[in-house]
Parts: C-alpha cells; structure tokens; sequence
C-alpha cells in the first residue's frame, strides 16, 4: 500500500478527532464564560448601599431566601439594572457577531460603516469623513447650499 492510500485512509479519523477536540473546546469555553458571567452577575446584585452577601443573593435569586429585606434589595431595586445590562452585553455581542458575519471580516467593528476586508477597513471611513480628504460630492454640495439657505 503507497503512502498516499494510507493517508487517504487515516483522514476521516482524524477529522473525527479534531472535531470532537473543537467541539469539547467550545463547550468548555461556553460554560467557562457562562460561570464568569452568572459570577459578575452575582457581584452586581451585592453591590450597592446596603451590601448583601452573595450567598443571601444566589438564595434570593432562587427563591430560597426567607428574608423580605434580602427579597425587595435583589428583586425590586438591583435585578431589573443587572439583568437590563446582561441584556445589552448579551445583544451587543451578538449585533456584533453578525456584523461581522455579514460582511464576512473578521476586524469589521460595528461603528465602522462600508468596511473593506483586510487592513483598508479604518482607511474607508476615515477618509471618507475628512474634509482635506474626501472629495465632496453633488450630494454634499447641495446639502452644505441647503444649510447656507436656510
């Protein structure tokens, strides 16, 4: 057997292989970051004028704790600002994820508008709304007459 037809032949196990160790690595990461999150989430409900011990907050949070004051501090005045904020992290993340998707760049940031893949995407932007820089069109012609008008 030549060496190409046993490579041929070790392949699919291989792909196997690095497929199972990707797919660990992503749970892994997940769950990791998942933990971080539930953490930094737990610090913010503790936070604040009167402290409250993370172990009486993950309590409250579950509905185990038995103290009102405990309840009204984490459910009425701090849960609706941490779970608004998770809320935001978590649609930024994913706007930005699917920005960068859509224009299929992987340095593409959400703020940049008519990006170019490769090291041109700050250059678009930057030059397009610099003065000394940017050519000025019909359209910007007729908007600064516009401005002088009125």
């Amino acid at each position: 057997m030549n060496t190409y037809a046993a490579t041929l032949e070790r392949a699919p196990a291989a792909l196997r292989r690095l497929r199972v160790h990707r797919r660990r690595r992503a749970v892994l990461g997940t769950a990791l970051l998942g933990a971080v999150a539930f953490a930094l989430f737990v610090a913010t409900l503790t936070v604040g004028t009167t402290y409250v011990p993370p172990l009486d907050v993950i309590a409250s949070v579950f509905g185990l704790s038995g103290d009102p004051g405990v309840n009204f501090i984490v459910h009425e005045l701090r849960m609706p600002t941490a779970a608004a904020a998770l809320c935001v992290g978590i649609a930024l993340g994913v706007g930005g994820t699917l920005f960068q998707q859509v224009l299929r760049n992987p340095l593409a940031a959400p703020e940049l508008i008519g990006t170019q893949p490769g090291p041109a995407s700050p250059q678009s932007p930057a030059s397009s709304c610099s003065r000394g820089v940017a050519r000025r069109s019909r359209w910007r012609r007729s908007w600064e007459r516009l401005a002088e008008a009125g």
